[in-house]
């Protein structure tokens, strides 16, 4: 029990910066896959304010897959 109370002191210290920089750090955007399904033309308008590449994946095809 004492070990879990210093434990969430501890969690309670971190900043939202430092949780950015974290995700910054262990998960960059270039590794980063989204996957969207629905009407092409739906998706491209929802993805493209974002910047996102849009690749078009047939039924069974093996897209991103190595």
């Amino acid at each position: 029990p004492e070990d879990l109370a210093r434990r969430s002191e501890r969690i309670e210290k971190v900043t939202a910066e430092e949780v950015r920089q974290a995700g910054r750090t262990y998960f960059p955007m270039w590794r980063m896959t989204t996957v969207a399904v629905g009407e092409e033309k739906v998706i491209k308008d929802e993805l493209s304010p974002f910047g996102l590449e849009f690749k078009k994946a047939d039924a069974g095809s093996n897209v991103g897959t190595k």
